[in-house]
């Protein structure tokens, strides 16, 4: 895959200086290749509800197809997931390499499918349209953290591609027809998984701290109003400053949707008041706004497990499976069931034998995809009587193959145009998926 050198609205914005006075300093971080900082610290939290907003948003952006209509929701596991206690084999071979770590504080696993059980805590989502990727990784495993989030993040199994732009970031390229926002994480921050060369993405690792574009007040409302001036059309400007003036217009847009937001909400919708609920509930709003999101990043920290995993990885698991369930229902009750996708990452699995109460750095893991699929189990199981020479599990699928499959599959993008260049391609595509 060849990634152009054009600029676009995003670059413009950071090179003029915008970026970091009205776009990062809202918190909304514009990603570029070239511009990942964030300044949204520097700014203090509201102490009340938003109030409503006075700018303008624009129309909704509106495909003509099934397609085109598509969404993406992906949840980053952070910390490498011990897919062995996720998607459970039924292994004596398992069961000597893990003899104090099978017990779950629950109930027990749940059956799903050719003899694998689940852990107990993905129960409310088993029956909901599950599909399991089995032993998804690389062909030349790292057991660094910041080495292969970056794989993963760039969409690059082998780490040799130099790639300069995320997968998630390509895909919003691919699907961007001119929407405010076409990707966005939530929690991150300027997530490398979202830079993109022509699409606006952002990153917000506080959803409200961009308030001052809402709050009531006449210093509020005059920086709104010299912010509106800004962002507005010039006759005759050259195409850098139109560029910028459609990134302060983008800002501003967001902002209001934000604060149209209801943050207690959550709760009254069903989710959990955890953090993972509090960001999917915001998500599903801010995927049924009418910014023209397609594109949405989760993180959820905190899976390395090298100590306590049986208890940690439980609470994990148990709060995993009850935010996807309360997300795949408000999706519904928001008539986006349909439409809308959701995928786990993480950048590697655990190592299959246990070492005191947790377990080391391993290599492949289970890609959990939620929604419109077809449900059980996809690819082969990594053979725990076949370990590598570091005593992990090899991989039986390759991390491209498994963002071919979403590409392709789901929204029809094809794969050499999100992967790089001799990456292998050759997922499931569209068998995956049941719409």
């Amino acid at each position: 895959m060849t990634t152009p050198h054009t600029l676009n609205r995003r670059q413009v914005l950071t090179m003029m200086g915008l970026g970091g006075g009205v776009a990062a300093a809202t918190g909304y971080g514009l990603l570029s290749p070239r511009n990942n900082g964030d300044l949204s610290s520097f700014l203090p939290r509201p102490t009340g509800m938003f109030a409503s907003a006075t700018v303008p948003v624009a129309e909704p952006i509106v495909a003509t197809n099934n397609i085109g209509n598509r969404l993406l929701v992906v949840v980053e596991l952070r910390g490498g997931n011990d897919g062995l206690a996720t998607v459970i084999p039924e292994s004596g071979r398992l069961r000597d390499m893990r003899p104090n770590l099978l017990g779950f504080s629950a109930t027990e696993p749940v059956p799903f499918a050719d003899g694998t059980r689940l852990h107990p805590g993905l129960a409310p989502i088993r029956d909901r349209g599950l599909a399991i990727v089995q032993g998804v990784g690389t062909s030349n495993p790292d057991g660094s953290h910041f080495e292969m989030e970056t794989r993963w993040w760039e969409g690059d199994g082998s780490g040799q591609a130099g790639l300069r732009t995320g997968f998630l970031g390509r895909l919003c390229d691919e699907l961007d027809i001119g929407a405010p926002i076409t990707g966005l994480s939530l929690g991150a921050g300027n997530t490398p998984f979202l830079i993109a060369e022509k699409a606006t993405t952002v990153g917000l690792p506080d959803p409200w701290a961009g308030w001052f574009l809402n709050e009531v007040g006449p210093w509020y409302e005059n920086l709104r109003r010299g912010l509106e001036r800004l962002g507005a059309d010039a006759l005759g400007e050259s195409a850098r400053f139109m560029a910028a003036r459609s990134g302060i217009d983008n800002t501003l847009a967001f902002g209001q949707v934000l604060g149209s937001l209801d943050d207690d909400d959550e709760g009254d919708r069903g989710f959990p008041e955890t953090e993972l609920g509090y960001q999917l509930g915001l998500a599903a709003g801010l995927l049924d706004s009418n910014l023209g999101v397609r594109v949405l990043h989760v993180p959820f920290d905190g899976f390395d497990t090298h100590d306590d995993q049986a208890d940690d990885h439980n609470e994990m698991m148990n709060d995993l499976g009850a935010c996807l369930a309360a997300l795949q229902d408000d999706l519904a009750s928001r008539g986006l069931a349909d439409q809308t996708l959701i995928m786990t990452t993480s950048e590697f699995g655990r190592r299959p034998e246990e070492n005191g109460s947790g377990t080391d750095h391993g290599t492949a893991g289970p890609g959990l995809l939620c929604g419109p699929v077809v449900a059980g189990l996809h690819g082969d199981a990594p053979d725990l009587n076949a370990l590598d020479d570091d005593g992990n599990l090899v991989a039986t699928m390759m991390v491209e193959e498994y963002y071919a499959t979403i590409a392709e599959g789901w929204f029809g993008i094809p794969a050499a145009s999100v992967l790089a260049d001799g990456a292998p391609t050759n997922g499931f595509g569209a068998d995956l998926f049941s719409t």
